[in-house]
């Protein structure tokens, strides 16, 4: 869990009266309002880190409703979807996979303006997780995948990532 997904969670929270589902890896950081630790994997994001203040790593702590371990329905809330765990952004970074295909994988890929294209993601805690996590999610069904920064990636630009990738983690 990291700032720039959760800076307004405890507003939402208390605006809609929504429930709050996180893994267990990441529920003391969302109840501290500390975000996740991610090591910046390209150059410009080395630099770039070195210059954002330290406060933004802190956020208005919540206390979870949901915390899960691996997986969780969504039926009950109206929504043929599961959220499923995919560590390697962070620890508890959970996607959600809808029936139709549709993956929402947060940070688990980054987009533009963090990458030109579609792809692995420019800071994470461990990229060959993020890469078994991409796996675990087509073995899901998913057949569009949707990003925090960047526009939707198709299966085939997703596979042709993992094909390159395996070079360099096997």
């Amino acid at each position: 869990m990291t700032f720039d997904h959760v800076g307004v969670l405890k507003i939402v929270k208390e605006l809609t009266g929504a429930q709050v589902l996180v893994h267990k890896r990441e529920a003391s950081y969302v109840g501290k309002g500390v975000s996740a630790d991610v090591k910046p994997l390209n150059l410009r994001n080395k630099i770039l880190i070195k210059f954002l203040p330290k406060s933004l790593i802190f956020f208005d702590p919540v206390e979870p409703d949901i915390i899960i371990q691996d997986e969780f329905s969504l039926l009950d809330y109206g929504v043929d979807a599961k959220v499923i765990h995919t560590h390697g952004y962070t620890a508890g970074t959970v996607s959600i996979v809808t029936a139709k295909g549709n993956a929402f994988l947060g940070c688990s890929i980054h987009g533009f303006p963090l990458r030109l294209r579609p792809g692995l993601p420019t800071v994470a805690q461990d990229i060959d997780q993020v890469i078994s996590c991409w796996e675990r999610v087509l073995e899901e069904g998913a057949t569009t995948l949707h990003s925090s920064h960047g526009k939707p990636l198709s299966v085939e630009k997703m596979k042709k990532i993992l094909k390159k990738n395996k070079r360099k983690v096997s």
